[in-house]
């Protein structure tokens, strides 16, 4: 049961005193103070290992709850008042006495003060739950786990979703701290806590499953709930920002297609069990996809933003486990079809049940301890507040905002550090940007904000004293000059709010009263080397090949009935053997010239008819070599908008078209059984488009003007993710039709459809006016084509002829976003898409890639150009290191002790972020640094062991 969990890091807090002085007239109660310092330091030590003794750290957690009780409500009432978040009148004299401070586990630039002690015990039982799950993953990362140890995993998490669950209950007590959007006590962050941990303890459930073999239905409907789980939890971080939370969402994605493949893995078993061989093999096949886009998956989290450990999940035994099961079922299921029952297999994704009645995983509800034996009413009356000195809220601390509110029934106030620097409450821009410069401001009229991985726009400068940008800003001494990141053009930081000193690039040094790097010579830039092809290591055609790396020259990996599979020319997809009787190429036919299939023919809207290459129907020549639409046609026979005789063409976003669909049938239903949309009604409907509640429709996502909507036909290859087209007048009737050219005969009224709609042709839907579908003919038959300009372009990818730049595409989105890389969009060069000057191509993008260790720039290349990558730095030559951020080779003498290797980051005494990092003094003993272990491998072991993150 090896697996795998992503984890955020421990909420960071302050060391509290509990200094009350004259409040404490007795021994007992300096007694009770001066343990609470104690065992709240002992305690918020302890959280930083995973792998402490489970039982050792609870006793520690529920001595200092008990301890702490008094400060939560009267002591001679009930301690079921603990429990009740309407008994105010029980509540504690002492509450608002000591002022705690929290951080966030999701944003760690944010933190709260509040003089609230109901602040500090929720904060603690979200710690002690975090920890939890952190031991859980310890637990569960083993090669070997224990049947003692999946006990101990699935108690942690079931007990650390009922505290998550009794803080989501309780943090109604709190006023002001979960109005900071993505902090721990945001309603959406609670509850993807909740559900994350009970996701995770189902995983454990449908591990034992698969472990005792039982019942393949009951696996697949487990796994299949799990999924779901998995799948709410991503819903409630959907409005969140991405450069915080995209790790996070990252993970619960994958976990999500990860235990779909394993529901329709079982349920192919199960019907094959029941001799539905065709359903079976249908299953098996959607479950490989399934885990196709989990592999998806775990690429982009290791290279998104947010918290958490930068691994690659795909590497771990729970990942690399479920493929050869998924191979295994479907090739049963294919050789008893094949042999025996010789089923048609449907084309429909078979249903998973997500009913299951009986293995789910419950969560152990939290109750707050009874209090300590110190307390009782004679201690408790013994806090004499009359001589307590109560938090002067009129005394803001730098950067806080104190706001009134009601806490347990009594008027409050809370302090809070503020996202907004001062100036943005009335100060100047010459407070956060001296020299001259300005504050930019966003264009709802706020500030904009910058920190270490989140630069300013355009040619702004970061101040990283204060977190804003500049118009301009004076960086380094008039004798010094300032280091410049060549890739950026703007000076580097090293220092952000007087927090942690960061090395500067060789020769360099920190300019602590600005917060950049500066150097006493020229301007320290490093220049890139020029770009060269890379090795193309797939098999060529007639060379034997594997499916998941595919061939080389434009030939397919075509796999046999005995399972060899051999690079070869597509035939039925219009490829043919080249002249150089290696590579497959495409064979490409303009109008009139002669064909043999549809694959072949160029132009958008074309078929081969009659041996060559001609329009379909409903289209004619252009004269430019294209098929052009005879007329374009609205529902409701009404004319497209135009403008001096020229169709006005739009553009729209294509996950706007179900939200479209629906408002308007929504609106139609209500209306009786007419099929006409009156006056009032649309005059309703484009008032709710204005107010945004259709999907934001109006919000540049559909650019007609009013009274029209526009009509998608083909993808836009400029704008990924939209649809052109031209606008049509709002609809009154439902009758579909095709935008351009003739519906497939199969396709007539008055059902229409597309039950019949061949390869050539899209099933189309009006999205604004009918549920009616259309059969209506593509303008590119192939699904490996583009559409740009009338012509049909085949994808291509790094090191593929080309003819425009819109064709070469990368085999995964290169739009994440990663912390020491740059990513760019190729290019059509000469014919061949190619890597932009500057970059180089690995991990199938095109990067360009920065040490963040020794003497960073650029890192080492090979003689063919192509990076060298490393695990330990014994993989690099003499004079280089491994950098464990990157893991590339770069250039430095490395000052950590044996096995160890730099992190890039200075330390003070021992505050690293990674639990396997330790500060380490030079040998010049100038410095101090952090290291981490030089061995990937064995590192990637230990953060799957323990998963944990830097507090």
């Amino acid at each position: 049961m090896s697996h795998w969990f992503h984890r955020n890091p421990i909420k960071p807090t302050e060391f509290v005193k509990f200094e009350l002085k004259g409040v404490l007239t007795t021994d007992t109660c300096s007694k009770i103070c001066g343990e609470l310092r104690l065992r709240r330091d002992k305690l918020v030590g302890q959280f930083k290992n995973a792998s402490n003794d489970l039982d050792e750290v609870t006793k520690e957690f529920n001595e200092y709850l008990r301890l702490f009780a008094g400060f939560l409500t009267e002591i001679q009432s009930s301690m079921a008042d603990l429990e009740n978040k309407d008994a105010g009148n029980k509540n504690s004299k002492l509450i608002p006495l000591i002022r705690f401070k929290w951080g966030n586990s999701m944003l760690p630039q944010t933190a709260t003060e509040v003089s609230d002690t109901w602040f500090e015990a929720l904060s603690m039982i979200q710690c002690m739950a975090m920890w939890m799950t952190k031991h859980a993953a310890s637990m569960a990362g083993k090669d070997e786990v224990r049947e003692s140890d999946a006990k101990e995993c699935l108690q942690c998490l079931r007990q650390a979703g009922g505290m998550f669950q009794y803080v989501k209950e309780e943090s109604a007590r709190l006023s002001g701290a979960n109005e900071v959007e993505g902090s721990d006590f945001d309603p959406k962050v609670m509850e993807t806590y909740v559900l994350t941990a009970t996701a995770e303890a189902q995983e454990v459930i449908v591990a034992r499953a698969i472990e005792m073999k039982h019942d393949d239905g009951l696996i697949s409907s487990l796994a299949a709930v799990t999924a779901s789980i998995f799948s709410k939890a991503d819903q409630c971080l959907n409005n969140l920002p991405d450069e915080s939370f995209a790790r996070w969402r990252r993970y619960l994605q994958l976990k999500h297609h990860f235990y779909l493949a394993y529901a329709y893995a079982f349920l192919g078993q199960k019907q094959l069990s029941e001799d539905k061989c065709g359903e079976a093999v249908r299953a098996c096949k959607q479950g490989i996809a399934e885990y196709g886009i989990a592999k998806e998956m775990a690429a982009m989290y290791a290279t998104a933003t947010g918290p958490g450990t930068r691994i690659k999940p795909e590497q771990h035994l729970f990942f690399r486990r479920i493929e050869p099961l998924l191979n295994r079922h479907l090739e049963k299921a294919e050789r008893e079809n094949g042999f025996i029952y010789h089923q048609k297999v449907p084309d429909e994704i078979p249903e998973l049940d997500v009913e299951a009645t009986y293995g789910l995983a419950k969560l152990d509800s939290f109750k707050y301890p009874p209090p300590a034996e110190l307390w009782n009413t004679a201690v408790y009356s013994a806090f004499d507040l009359s001589k307590a000195n109560m938090p002067d809220f009129t005394k803001v601390k730098k950067g806080e905002e104190c706001r009134p509110g009601n806490v347990n029934g009594r008027q409050k106030s809370g302090c809070f550090l503020s996202l907004v620097p001062k100036s943005a409450l009335g100060g100047t821009s010459e407070d956060f940007c001296p020299g001259g410069g300005a504050l930019v401001l966003s264009p709802t009229g706020t500030l904009t904000i910058c920190d270490l991985t989140e630069d300013c726009p355009s040619t702004h400068v970061c101040n990283p004293v204060h977190g804003v940008c500049c118009t301009k800003l004076p960086t380094c001494p008039k004798t010094k000059k300032t280091m410049v990141n060549f890739i950026t053009g703007k000076p580097i930081m090293c220092q952000f709010k007087q927090g942690r000193v960061m090395p500067c690039p060789e020769n360099g040094f920190c300019e602590t009263t600005t917060g950049f790097c500066c150097v006493p010579g020229a301007v320290e830039e490093i220049a890139t080397p020029p770009p060269r092809p890379i090795e193309n290591e797939r098999p060529w055609r007639g060379q034997q090949c594997s499916p998941s790396t595919g061939c080389s020259g434009g030939a397919a990996c075509i796999c046999g009935a005995r399972g060899n599979c051999m690079c070869e020319c597509a035939t039925d997809f219009g490829y043919t053997l080249a002249s150089d009787g290696k590579t497959c190429q495409r064979v490409r036919r303009r109008l009139k010239e002669k064909c043999k299939t549809d694959m072949e023919c160029s132009a958008a809207f074309s078929e081969c008819s009659s041996g060559g290459c001609r329009c379909k129907r409903g289209f004619k020549r252009n004269g430019d070599g294209g098929c052009e639409p005879l007329e374009y046609r609205c529902v409701n026979k009404a004319a497209p908008l135009k403008r001096d005789e020229k169709l006005v063409t739009c553009s729209l976003k294509n996950s706007l078209l179900s939200s479209v669909a629906s408002s308007f049938r929504s609106l139609k239903k209500s209306s009786g059984n007419s099929t006409d949309i009156n006056d009032e009604e649309f005059e309703r409907l484009m008032k709710g488009i204005e107010n945004g509640t259709l999907s934001d429709f109006g919000n540049g996502r559909d650019d007609c003007p009013d009274e029209h909507y526009c009509v998608p036909v083909f993808d836009d290859a400029s704008k990924p993710g939209y649809y052109k087209g031209f606008c049509c007048p709002s609809p009154s009737e439902i009758r579909p039709t095709c935008p351009v050219g003739e519906p497939h005969e199969s396709s007539n009224p008055p059902d229409y459809g597309c039950s019949r709609c061949p390869v050539d042709y899209y099933c189309h839907r009006d999205a604004v006016a009918t549920e009616k579908t259309i059969c209506c003919p593509k303008p590119c038959v192939s699904l490996e084509d583009i559409y740009h300009e009338g012509q049909c372009f085949s994808m291509a990818y790094y090191g593929d002829s080309c003819h425009i730049s819109s064709q070469c595409v990368y085999s995964k989105s290169p739009d994440t976003a990663e912390e020491y890389a740059e990513v760019a969009k190729m290019e059509c060069v000469r014919s061949i898409c190619s890597c932009p000057a500057g970059f180089s191509f690995a991990d199938g993008q095109c990067k360009r890639i920065m040490c963040s260790i020794g003497l960073r720039g650029e890192p080492s290349i090979d003689k063919s150009g192509q990076l060298i990558r490393c695990e330990r730095s014994s993989d690099c030559s003499m004079g280089h290191m491994c950098d464990p951020n990157t893991h590339v080779c770069c250039k430095g003498t490395n000052r950590c002790p044996k096995d160890y290797v730099e992190t890039g980051e200075q330390c003070t005494d021992d505050n690293c972020r990674g639990i396997n990092e330790i500060c380490h003094r030079t040998k010049n003993g100038k410095a101090k640094i952090c290291c981490t272990y030089d061995d990937v491998s064995m590192m990637a072991m230990r953060d799957s062991m323990n998963t944990t993150s830097s507090v």
